[in-house]
């Protein structure tokens, strides 16, 4: 499973990679980042385009591991898809 959101980023509350814990993601622009929360481990990334914001959480299986093998790059290329219909 993977949740997909389309956000505003007048705000520039997507900008900074560093912010929160977040990591760069290379290869999917300057503003690319991921992290991984909680006790769960949620995996989470988000895309930046101009002024809207991509963001990709993943379900993971009964052992903690992400559905979606390869998360990071999965998610950019959805959020690089789903940005260039916006």
């Amino acid at each position: 499973m993977i949740d997909i959101g389309l956000h505003d980023d007048t705000d520039g509350l997507f900008d900074d990679a560093a912010k929160a814990g977040y990591a760069t993601l290379p290869g999917f622009g300057d503003r690319a980042r991921y992290t991984v929360r909680g006790s769960a481990g949620q995996k989470w990334l988000d895309v930046v385009r101009g002024k809207v914001a991509c963001e990709a959480r993943f379900g993971l299986d009964d052992n903690g591991a992400p559905l979606n093998g390869d998360w990071k790059e999965v998610g950019g290329k959805i959020c690089t898809a789903a940005l260039a219909q916006h």
